[in-house]
């Protein structure tokens, strides 16, 4: 059935929340650290190690925002075709089809869109980030709420991110980049030193994670 009022609004307000009462999982501190940021920040970068559980908090986030943010639209991109669809769209649409049936049987899932039924203009869009289309995250802006969501972001070209900073300029806008620091240079690894002041940043150790064997 729907959402009272005051359900909504906390959910709303809390990625962890909803993480824990619609999809039924328990974060990690980090991840929780991480929604929490992104509920108060508009700039939040993660540098991470591999398998510390990145995917699956991106994908909490997009389903987060696709639900109680309406109108909007999340963009999520990522540098290789085989990055956005085989590994963080495959993860989103997992998450999206295990959601309960109430929130499930109101998504229209494609292989590239998840759209909400009813809400024309709330959905989440794959883009893939590559030098030889630097236009893809072009056009994507809404005057309620906008996210973006960066995967492997130190792969994507700086000319992704200048064209996609005219959507970002907009009251309501949000960005995340996540990614292993594997770069000494660009956008992803500028938000951790030159342009440190404008951004959340975050360090996630493989040491830290209970996913990842010793």
């Amino acid at each position: 059935m729907p959402l009272d009022f005051e359900t909504g609004k906390a959910l709303r307000e809390s990625p962890a929340l909803f993480a824990r009462t619609v999809l039924g999982v328990t974060p990690q501190p980090w991840q929780v650290e991480a929604m929490d940021a992104v509920r108060d920040h508009p700039r939040v970068c993660i540098a991470s190690g591999h398998g510390v559980g990145k995917s699956a908090l991106l994908s909490w986030l997009c389903l987060w925002h696709l639900l109680t943010h309406i109108p909007s639209k999340t963009a999520v991109t990522a540098p290789t075709s085989h990055q956005l669809s085989d590994v963080l769209f495959a993860e989103i649409t997992k998450w999206a089809r295990g959601l309960p049936p109430t929130f499930r049987n109101s998504l229209d899932i494609k292989s590239d869109t998840i759209r909400l039924r009813g809400a024309p203009d709330t959905a989440i869009y794959a883009r893939t980030s590559r030098l030889d289309n630097p236009t893809a995250l072009q056009g994507f802006h809404d005057s309620n709420s906008m996210l973006f969501l960066c995967d492997e972001a130190a792969g994507i070209p700086d000319a992704i991110y200048e064209v996609a900073s005219g959507a970002l300029s907009s009251k309501g806008s949000r960005i995340i980049l996540a990614g292993n620091p594997t770069s000494q240079s660009g956008y992803f690894y500028n938000a951790f030193h030159r342009n440190r002041a404008r951004w959340k940043t975050m360090n996630v150790s493989c040491l830290d994670s209970p996913m990842v064997s010793p």
